[in-house]
Parts: structure tokens; C-alpha cells; sequence
């Protein structure tokens, strides 16, 4: 699975609609004439700090290096439908039901509280005066990046430590 392919199951699951009728925004194509959802992405935070996690692949002395960078991602629904506003209440409630947690916990996501404040937005743009919600809403997820390296074996240092020249030397 995907992120967007998580988003995606959350809000169907969460609102009962077919499938079809949960669209990723801005994408071409006829709307449903019966009630749908569209969701996108509005941003990623990235945090400014790493974990990192070291293994040894016990060949010629190399390691793996995973680093996990936390972010947080603002997701974007909008629902048209005449119970837009409590399906987007729901949607925000969602994090305390164990199907959308393990939905969320299989990509390594979280629904982080707080989401969910539905705006009416009927009337607004070309929806055809059809009922319109707008909620934003924050997903906790990991960017990961994995490099492989050498060990450090051995260091050399060779300098002047006050007025004295040194050597420092450690490993094979």
C-alpha cells in the first residue's frame, strides 16, 4: 500500500461511499451525481531531526544506516453530500476506532487528534450549489532513508596538542 492508497480506504471506510465515489483531488474526469469525496495532500512537514538505527551486514565490514525523520502530513477532504458535516465530524473521530488505527498502523501512520472542523463551503466555486464540506486533518508518518557504509576500523590523528606533537592512534 501507499499513503494516498491509505488515505483513500480511511475515508471510504469511515464514510460508507463506494470506492469510485473517493477520488484524489484534482484529478480529470465526470464527478459522481451521488455523494463522494475528494482528498490531497496540502503539505509535508519534515522535523529537522533523524533517528538512525546502524546494522551490521557482516560482509567486508559494511553497515546499513536507516535513518527515521518523523513529518507530519496536512491532508486535505472535502465531502459533497447533505450529511457532509457529520461524515467529516466522523472522519476526525476516526482515530479512536481500532480498524482505522490498524489501517494507519500497517503504513506506519497515525490520524493525530484534532482534525475534522468542517467548514461549509456550498456555494463556493463551480459545485453547483451542491452541499460542500472542507476539513483538514494531520497524519503522523516516518520518511526513512537507508545508506550503506563502511565500519570505522581504525583512526590516525597526527597533530601539534600544546606545543607537543602528537599521535593518536586506535583499531587494527
Amino acid at each position: 500500500m501507499t499513503i494516498l492508497t491509505t488515505i483513500h480506504d480511511w475515508i471510504v471506510s469511515v464514510t460508507g461511499f463506494d470506492p469510485d465515489n473517493v477520488i484524489r483531488g484534482f484529478q480529470t474526469g465526470p464527478r459522481p451525481d451521488d455523494d463522494y469525496a475528494t482528498y490531497y495532500i496540502l503539505s509535508v512537514v519534515d522535523h529537522d531531526y533523524s533517528s538512525y538505527q546502524k546494522r551490521d551486514l557482516g560482509v567486508d565490514d559494511n553497515i546499513e544506516v536507516l535513518y527515521s525523520s518523523p513529518k507530519e502530513l496536512l491532508v486535505t477532504v472535502d465531502i459533497y453530500a447533505l450529511n457532509g458535516h457529520a461524515l467529516m465530524s466522523a472522519l476526525g473521530q476516526s482515530n479512536d476506532l481500532l480498524a482505522t488505527r490498524l489501517l494507519f498502523n500497517a503504513e506506519q501512520l497515525v490520524l493525530l487528534p484534532g482534525g475534522g472542523n468542517a467548514s461549509s463551503l456550498t456555494g463556493l466555486g463551480d459545485t453547483e450549489w451542491r452541499d460542500r464540506y472542507n476539513g483538514t486533518f494531520t497524519i503522523g508518518a516516518y520518511g526513512e532513508l537507508t545508506e550503506e557504509n563502511q565500519k570505522i576500523l581504525s583512526v590516525y590523528l597526527e597533530g601539534d596538542l600544546g606545543g607537543l606533537e602528537s599521535v593518536i592512534e586506535t583499531g587494527g
